[in-house]
């Protein structure tokens, strides 16, 4: 009886090593892959160079380059106009703006962030817009504008951006 015993004590113990060894190697394992690589320096070169890209298509009135920077769902909540959804419609608001004539703008980065996933990022602008008015004066704007950015297939893309004014409205007509 007391063999019996044994040989079933013995294979319960067997029993028991199995898990704890199944254990120390899923453990092993996991100790020996690489943590993830933070990449955000790296995105953040690559969301200015595209950036310069595209302050290089508006300066060259190219709406065409201009609306390749944005993604092909992406949102522009221009003031003043309702939102715009898609690059075809952003296209087509960027072409009305760049055929204004006197038409000029440069920006410049305020903040950027990256997410650590390192497939989101905003980015915080300055802006300075010159245009000519319907009556021929020479308009001047300067605002602030919000953009979020996506990687898609490794290239940075705008997915939504915003923009408005820091000038106070203009007085309203007087009636007579």
């Amino acid at each position: 009886m007391q063999i019996a015993w044994r040989r079933v004590v013995k294979r319960y113990q067997l029993l028991g090593a199995l898990p704890l060894s199944i254990g120390l190697v899923c453990l092993a394992t996991a100790c020996q892959r690489k943590a993830a690589v933070d990449s955000r320096a790296k995105d953040k070169r690559s969301i200015r160079a595209a950036d310069a890209d595209c302050l290089k298509a508006f300066e060259a009135k190219d709406a065409e380059r201009a609306a390749a920077c944005y993604t092909d769902d992406a949102s522009l909540l221009p003031p003043n106009l309702p939102p715009v959804q898609g690059r075809p419609g952003i296209r087509a608001t960027w072409s009305a703006f760049l055929a204004t004539p006197a038409f000029a703008i440069d920006w410049h980065f305020t903040k950027m962030e990256v997410a650590a996933a390192g497939d989101l990022a905003f980015t915080v602008y300055g802006y300075e817009m010159n245009m000519q008015g319907p009556d021929g004066t020479p308009l001047r704007d300067q605002g602030k504008d919000l953009a979020f950015w996506k990687k898609q297939n490794g290239k940075w893309k705008m997915a939504a951006d915003t923009f408005n004014s820091d000038l106070p409205l203009p007085a309203p007509a007087k009636t007579k």
